[in-house]
């Protein structure tokens, strides 16, 4: 019925009582069966609520972008610069602090 990986997938008797634990294939992790077992009554998955997902669901990458756009979002709406505003400033000084000889007091960040 539904793709599964044998190696990662168990069944077990313990008191009597059987209990079988299947690993879905990574394709179909994030979706829910309407059922396990053909022949046997299905569900409507479309009355299942939605798991809330977190940013610790999502991949390295993608949380720290979300992340960084949603601390961006928070300074803006605070009025205060953003990381990538930051960053500019940052080298902007360091620059000033290695050539005090040059008159930086009209330079502005873009």
């Amino acid at each position: 019925m539904h793709p599964i990986v044998p190696s990662d997938s168990r069944w077990f008797v313990d008191e009597g009582i059987v209990t079988i634990v299947l690993s879905k294939a990574p394709e179909f992790r994030k979706s829910w069966w309407d059922g396990v077992f053909d022949g046997l009554p299905t569900i409507d998955v479309s009355k299942v609520p939605p798991e809330a997902a977190g940013l610790s669901d999502l991949a390295d990458g993608t949380r720290e972008m979300v992340e960084r756009m949603m601390y961006d979002q928070g300074q803006k709406a605070r009025g205060l610069p953003t990381s990538e505003e930051q960053q500019k400033a940052a080298i902007l000084q360091r620059f000033m602090s290695q050539h005090p000889e040059l008159d930086f007091s009209g330079a502005t960040l873009m």
